[in-house]
């Protein structure tokens, strides 16, 4: 089975089923988004079949950080996830295409055990890091971004080993942070960039799973913190509605996003996506918001 053919789980006369049957035949559809699930890396999608039917924001999170990084002597991204992202601002910024891996070669697929101190004291030529705490990602972030000569340490982005004033840009997509770390390892002059879930965000699963988790307001939090601690503050906000095409794209994103439903369990809950497919159905999927927000920080 496909995981983007959208009528995957809407088989001809589908609504002429037994309750029974529609469930099992439903379960059926979910085998393949669980196997996927169960071997996730990275931190793309572009193989599930989410449809926008709104506008998406009107930013571009990665062109703008390639605007900082064109101007930017020392970078690091937080939470770098695979390094989909990173790669594609440091790929397309011209300045940073280096000619060779900046901790050296016949490293093996791995992260290498280089301490974050030694990293920096390497020199100025030490000009791009990743950090990635999950150690299941951070080896995929060292053999994309390794060629473009960006050193990955397996490190934490809210508690982090990076000396005072060490960057004078620090970039974070969809990375929990702490404001006082980041200000602390921001240089005077420095900015920080980040794109963040914002808490409007599937909103509609809470009807179904109550015990989903809920967030303190991260958006208020950093703002006010980076605002007390003297930094010049921007911010964007954009909610739009997307079309999951099956509940199997749902339970795909739940299973590799455990911290929204702990313990989630789709063949468990399959009443319960069955009955967010219902509310929330229509001919182009199940209907759900997404949202983020764009923060832009400057240590003066």
């Amino acid at each position: 089975m496909s995981l983007n053919d959208p009528t995957s789980n809407r088989p001809p006369g589908r609504e002429r089923l037994s309750p029974s049957g529609r469930r099992a035949y439903a379960v059926s559809t979910l085998v393949p988004f669980i196997e996927r699930a169960s071997v996730f890396s990275g931190w793309t999608f572009d193989d599930l079949n989410v449809v926008d039917i709104e506008p998406p924001p009107p930013w571009d999170y990665a062109a703008i950080a390639r605007e900082y990084a064109a101007k930017a002597e020392r970078i690091i991204d937080l939470g770098t996830g695979g390094g989909e992202i990173f790669s594609r601002i440091i790929g397309e910024t011209p300045s940073f295409k280096l000619p060779s891996p900046v901790l050296g070669e016949g490293l093996g697929v791995g992260v290498p055990h280089v301490p974050p101190s030694s990293v920096l004291e390497q020199g100025s030529r030490t000009r791009l890091i990743a950090s990635e705490g999950w150690h299941v990602n951070a080896p995929i972030a060292h053999r994309r971004l390794g060629p473009l000569d960006v050193a990955v340490v397996n490190a934490s982005s809210e508690r982090t080993p990076w000396r005072d004033a060490s960057f004078d840009l620090i970039l974070s997509r969809h990375e929990a942070i702490v404001p006082s770390e980041v200000v602390r390892i921001l240089r005077p002059g420095g900015v920080f960039l980040t794109q963040q879930v914002a808490k409007e965000e599937w909103q509609e699963l809470a009807a179904f799973f109550p015990e989903r988790t809920t967030f303190p307001d991260h958006f208020t939090d950093y703002r006010r913190d980076f605002e007390a601690a003297g930094l010049t503050v921007e911010t964007q906000h954009h909610a739009w509605a997307s079309a999951y095409a099956t509940i199997g794209e749902v339970a795909f994103m739940l299973l590799v996003s455990p911290w929204e439903v702990p313990g989630f369990d789709p063949i468990r809950d399959i009443d319960r996506l069955l009955a967010l497919e219902a509310a929330h159905g229509g001919e182009q999927g199940i209907v759900m918001t997404q949202a983020r927000y764009l923060m832009v920080a400057t240590k003066s």
